[in-house]
């Protein structure tokens, strides 16, 4: 078994949902980070970066975000990439 860190950013009404589903997972240690909007949908990427950076990202393998966000997560990849002095993508 492989074990892997991983943050999932999601929104306020997501929020519980997630956390009871990921709750029972002990092979993996996953980190869950609230963003102040109701819908996941409606994260900014000024608001995923502001998560990104109160965390530690060289502690994680893999960093989750909604899927229907709607701005092209690329800028953030690169930056926290960089910053981070790992090749894993965000």
């Amino acid at each position: 078994m492989i074990w892997i860190n991983i943050l999932i950013v999601t929104g306020l009404k997501s929020y519980s949902t997630i956390e009871k589903i990921i709750k029972p997972i002990k092979d993996h240690k996953i980190t869950l980070e609230k963003a102040s909007v109701s819908i996941s949908a409606f994260i900014s990427e000024e608001l995923t970066e502001n998560i990104l950076k109160k965390n530690p990202l060289s502690e994680y393998d893999l960093v989750l975000l909604p899927g229907f966000v709607q701005w092209d997560t690329t800028k953030l990849e690169k930056k926290f990439s960089q910053s981070s002095g790992c090749n894993r993508e965000v």
